[in-house]
């Protein structure tokens, strides 16, 4: 009921996560207290209305801060502080998607992924990297907003650097586990999955034969090939160029070069889509 009233508003942590993080620890004399701590966000968080909502998410941030530093505290061991940790890293990392002109130049939860072990080391780096760069970037995303809105277009482009830098530098950070083809599409938000490739050989198993196995098997290297290279023309673009071209409402690049790459970038989604719907015809015909 609280959180229905606060539609909106980030960072939020809100109880699916503070279970996800915390509930192996929810036992004994630690039960009652953190969830006391808990109740006690919770009712700032619903007392949170500036009238700005820069000002909003920035009151929120603190409280998520103030409670995962009181939760780290239960203990002496430090298993509050790694699931404290946790939570934190993940509820920043979801709220940064709630206001953000670049919508598609994600920092991935690798938490997400329950097939995929992250070190200590790299949640380490992520929490350093949050730490330095989170507020910054909370600011200019509203920033670009703003600037979106009021045709700023200079504005735009230099924000847009910014957010570019950062996104490249988390980018190293996760780096390691892009090697996932779950976590390449979540880093890569528009990428086509060939999902739809994927389904039309599962529904046509009952007519399963070695060719079409085949068909589907050629098609799939093709599709993971193309898949590398969009990922590079992206990745180019947004570490070289310092501009996102699936996300063009602020900063789109002039430079020559990089309109050459999103002009490519476009010639290759077209072509991964026909190539698509050509193996789904394919494969159909061999029932």
């Amino acid at each position: 009921m609280i959180f229905a009233c606060m539609v909106g508003l980030q960072p939020i942590c809100d109880r699916s996560k503070f279970m996800d993080s915390c509930s192996d620890l929810l036992k004994g004399e630690y039960k009652s207290i953190a969830n006391a701590i808990f109740e006690a966000y919770l009712d700032q968080i619903a007392e949170t209305d500036t009238g700005d909502q820069l000002k909003n998410e920035q009151q929120a941030a603190l409280y998520l801060q103030e409670l995962t530093l009181s939760l780290s505290l239960l203990d002496d061991v430090g298993l509050w502080e790694e699931a404290s940790r946790s939570l934190s890293r993940s509820v920043l990392l979801e709220a940064r998607q709630a206001a953000n002109p670049w919508p598609a130049t994600v920092w991935v939860d690798l938490s997400e992924f329950d097939n995929i072990h992250v070190s200590t080391e790299t949640n380490s780096a992520v929490d350093l990297f949050l730490q330095e760069h989170y507020n910054t970037d909370l600011e200019e995303r509203y920033m670009a907003l703003a600037a979106i809105s009021a045709g700023n277009k200079q504005l735009c482009d230099r924000l847009t650097t910014n957010a570019m830098k950062r996104w490249e530098q988390y980018q190293q950070i996760i780096e390691p586990y892009m090697s996932s083809a779950t976590v390449a599409f979540a880093a890569y938000p528009k990428l086509d999955t060939g999902q739809t490739v994927r389904e039309t050989m599962r529904d046509l198993e009952p007519f399963y034969t070695p060719e079409m196995q085949q068909r589907f098997d050629r098609w799939e290297s093709w599709h993971n090939t193309q898949t590398k290279a969009t990922i590079a023309l992206i990745r180019s673009a947004r570490s070289t160029f310092l501009f996102d071209p699936w996300s063009p409402r602020c900063g789109a690049s002039t430079n020559k070069q990089a309109v050459k790459l999103q002009q490519q970038l476009l010639q290759l989604s077209a072509t991964v889509r026909d190539k698509n719907n050509d193996a789904i015809r394919s494969l159909q015909e061999m029932q």
